[in-house]
């Protein structure tokens, strides 16, 4: 139910999912959406450099497994904006 915007925001269409997103837990604090552009940006655009600008469901499907994989018992920071656009662009392909 929760969606992310490639500008760093975070969102539900669902109103009290978004209301709790928000105002309950404040995922949208400028520092937040700035770490997860950021993030998602050099991800994005470290693939793209790595493979010359190829999108395939292998590339793309190996660098989901990479993001959804814990390392020392924990998840790489912000793993979830990427995860979901990576998985935006899986099913364009």
């Amino acid at each position: 139910h929760v969606k992310f915007k490639a500008n760093g925001e975070i969102y539900s269409d669902n109103f009290d999912i978004n209301n709790d997103i928000l105002k309950t837990l404040k995922l949208n604090q400028q520092n937040l959406i700035d770490n997860r552009k950021r993030i998602l940006k050099t991800t994005l655009n470290t693939l793209a450099t790595k493979n010359k600008g190829q999108w395939n469901k292998d590339i793309l499907q190996r660098e989901i497994d990479k993001w959804e994989n814990k390392n020392n018992e924990k998840y790489k920071a912000y793993c979830q904006i990427v995860i979901y656009h990576l998985k935006k662009k899986l099913a364009q392909c």
